[in-house]
C-alpha cells in the first residue's frame, strides 16, 4: 500500500506539471480587500478583476486577463464616485510583464481615497527588497511620484496609480521611459500621461 501511495503522489506531481490548465506556481485571485488595510500587498494571479470580488473593492489592472474580467484601467478617472471604500491594484512588479510571465504571477495591492488624494504617506506593506516596505508615493493616479503636478488638485487615472503603486512596491521614482520592473505598467499608462498633461499640467521628472 506504501508503494501505491507514492505512485499516485507522484502521478499527481507530474500531472500538475505536463497537464494543460494545471499549474503548481500560479497564484490564486484577490476576492477584495476586506479585513486589509491600505498599502497592504500580497501575490495574486494576474487575471484578478471586479468579478472576483466578493465586497465592494473595486480593481484596476492592465493585463489583458484582468480587463476581461471587468478590472479599470488606462484612462479611466478615479475618484470617490468609483471607489467608495477600497481599490485594489493589480501589477507584476517583477518584469516587464504586466500579465506576470507563464505562471501570471502578481502583487495585489490595497489602497483608499486618502491615498489617491495624497492626504497620507502611501507604500506598499512589503517589497522587492526583503523585509522592507515599499518607497512612499503621494497622490496615486498623478503624474510624478508625489504631488507635484497640478499642486495634488488634479484628475488621477487608473494606469498611472497602477505604476505609481508599482514603483512603490519596487522602491523607485524613475521617471519614464525607464526600464526597470514596472515599465511594463509605465508604457501602459502612456495615453493617461498624454491626457494628464493636458488637463492637470506639465507631467513632473
Amino acid at each position: 500500500m506504501y508503494y501505491l501511495n507514492i505512485i499516485a503522489l507522484l502521478a499527481l506531481t507530474t500531472a500538475s506539471i505536463f497537464l494543460p490548465g494545471v499549474s503548481a506556481g500560479a497564484y490564486a485571485v484577490a476576492t477584495g480587500c476586506q479585513g486589509k488595510a491600505s498599502g497592504d500587498t500580497f501575490n495574486c494571479h494576474c487575471k484578478t478583476g471586479n468579478v472576483h470580488m466578493t465586497d465592494d473593492t473595486v480593481v484596476f489592472n492592465q493585463c489583458d486577463k484582468g480587463k476581461k474580467n471587468g478590472a479599470f484601467h488606462g484612462e479611466k478617472e478615479v475618484n470617490s464616485n468609483l471607489v467608495t471604500n477600497m481599490g485594489m491594484a493589480v501589477y507584476s512588479g517583477k518584469s516587464t510583464d504586466s500579465c506576470g510571465g507563464s505562471e501570471k504571477r502578481c502583487k495585489c495591492t490595497c489602497f483608499d481615497m486618502e491615498a489617491v488624494e495624497g492626504s497620507v504617506d502611501f507604500r506598499t506593506s512589503t517589497s522587492k527588497k526583503k523585509g522592507k516596505p515599499g518607497k512612499v508615493t503621494d497622490c496615486l493616479g498623478l503624474c510624478g511620484p508625489n504631488c507635484e503636478q497640478g499642486d495634488g488638485g488634479g484628475i488621477r487615472y487608473a494606469s498611472i496609480l497602477i505604476h505609481d503603486i508599482c514603483q512603490s512596491y519596487i522602491r523607485s521614482s524613475q521617471a519614464m521611459p525607464n526600464f526597470n520592473d514596472c515599465s511594463d505598467e509605465g508604457w501602459h499608462s502612456t495615453g493617461a500621461a498624454i491626457l494628464s498633461s493636458v488637463r492637470n499640467g506639465f507631467c513632473p521628472t
